[in-house]
């Protein structure tokens, strides 16, 4: 016969001169029906189960990390002579989630502008172009504020990239405002 919480056979029972019996471990306020001990025996049961296997764990892990992590891609450097392979027919890659970072770093440390969102335009390993969203403090000259922009994502890219970020092709760097804050946007 099996005892469950609500049995009246599994309170303890006195005999006239003795001592009522220890309740179990973890039930010193258990009553017949009493829904934490209920819940109590659930969980106990539950975990008696054998966990998930490591690998089923693991997988769901990495793929709700891999909706987190932007995708990379490999961008071509250029050589200091311009050519987009050496000697050996071998070419150098860097990935653009370095370009990316290498950009936002350039950009951090100025109180009037802060880059929201850097999108890099990649065909056949090669940069062709960089759409880059600016936040802006208010009051700031608009186009002093671009133009400076300009030449500090071409400076961190031709630092990483190379001399010649487009083999031969402009970079085109799109800049947009958009959104302007009062004060410092480092803080917004």
């Amino acid at each position: 016969m099996a005892l469950t919480p609500d049995d009246p056979n599994t309170t303890p029972s006195t005999t006239p001169g003795t001592t009522p019996s220890a309740p179990p471990s973890g039930a010193a306020d258990a009553r017949p029906g009493d829904p934490l001990e209920q819940a109590t025996a659930l969980v106990r049961a539950e975990s008696a189960e054998p966990p998930q296997q490591w690998g089923e764990v693991r997988d769901r892990i990495r793929d709700r990390v891999r909706l987190l992590v932007l995708p990379a891609e490999p961008v071509r450097l250029s050589r200091l002579d311009g050519a987009a392979v050496d000697d050996r027919d071998s070419t150098m890659t860097v990935s653009s989630r370095v370009l990316r970072a290498a950009v936002r770093q350039r950009l951090s440390g100025s109180t009037t502008h802060v880059p929201d969102a850097i999108d890099l335009e990649i065909e056949d390993e090669l940069l062709t172009g960089l759409r880059l969203e600016l936040v802006v403090a208010f009051g700031a000259d608009l186009a002093a504020v671009v133009g400076r922009v300009r030449d500090d994502v071409a400076e961190a890219l031709a630092a990483l990239l190379g001399p010649d970020l487009g083999f031969g092709t402009p970079l085109r760097i799109d800049v947009e405002i958009v959104d302007v804050v009062p004060g410092d946007p480092r803080l917004v």
